[in-house]
């Protein structure tokens, strides 16, 4: 039976519900990028028979191996472009592809950690399995018949294609009495921003954590302080951390209402 939804869980111990992409939707986002890559290779060929590249195929000497030489030198293209263009995407985008982020889906880890640059490799070599024979026949059968509508690839990187989900991102409630100044700004310039998921959990934590021991409050807000960091390429150091992500999320905050 096919599953509906699978359940990941963050390290602050909230809990995410996400709709898992059916085949079809996948097939759709998959075509979409198939065609950006295939404008991709046509301006390249374009590119290349401006700048006269093209005429190696077309010299007196290699006139007899144009064929040959021709289809490796394409096959070679379309490799590096399938491989690179969806690793990239997925690596630098969250788990989305121009086609994914159309249909609003993208790639997860099934543990719940960190899509990482390992898994992403992975799953998209592995394309070169799931397209055999040929139009990722391969594939597209393993993902019917998986429960979670995953192909080979993602069976391996242990990743799955699901839905995006919406959150409500409203101010996290500071009625509560706080130890901090919520006005504070720790003074830098953000050069990116957290994803609605991201932003969520930390909303959640600042409205509920005093639901938490002092103990708890401080090693989960040390912790989600330390992820926020390295997700955002922060350096500097904050004394206190639940200061730090009360102005990271009215920062973004601020930034959505102007």
């Amino acid at each position: 039976m096919k599953q509906e939804t699978v359940t990941i869980e963050s390290p602050e111990k909230i809990r995410f519900f996400y709709p898992i992409a059916k085949t079809g939707t996948r097939i759709g986002a998959y075509f979409l990028d198939i065609l950006i890559q295939g404008l991709i290779i046509f301006l390249f060929v374009l590119l290349m028979a401006a700048s006269g590249g093209l005429g190696l195929f077309f010299s007196t000497e290699t006139a007899g191996h144009f064929t040959l030489m021709a289809a490796a030198f394409f096959y070679l293209i379309y490799f590096f472009l399938q491989w690179g263009y969806f690793s990239f995407f997925e690596i630098f985008k969250n788990g989305q592809s121009p086609g994914k982020r159309a249909m609003r889906i993208n790639v997860i880890r099934s543990d719940g950690d960190p899509l990482d640059v390992s898994a992403v490799v992975v799953r998209n070599l592995l394309r070169a399995v799931d397209g055999f024979p040929m139009f990722h026949l391969l594939g597209g059968l393993v993902s019917m018949l998986d429960k979670r509508s995953r192909r080979l690839g993602d069976m391996v990187a242990d990743t799955v294609v699901v839905h995006e989900i919406s959150f409500d991102l409203k101010e996290p409630d500071f009625k509560t009495t706080l130890s901090t100044r919520s006005d504070w700004s720790p003074g830098i310039e953000l050069m990116s921003k957290l994803n609605e998921e991201e932003l969520y959990v930390i909303r959640r934590f600042l409205t509920d954590r005093h639901l938490l021991t002092p103990d708890r409050q401080k090693a989960v807000g040390e912790k989600l302080a330390a992820r926020v960091k390295k997700r955002l390429n922060i350096t500097q150091s904050f004394r206190d951390p639940i200061l730090f992500l009360e102005a990271i999320y009215r920062e973004h905050a601020h930034e959505d209402t102007e």
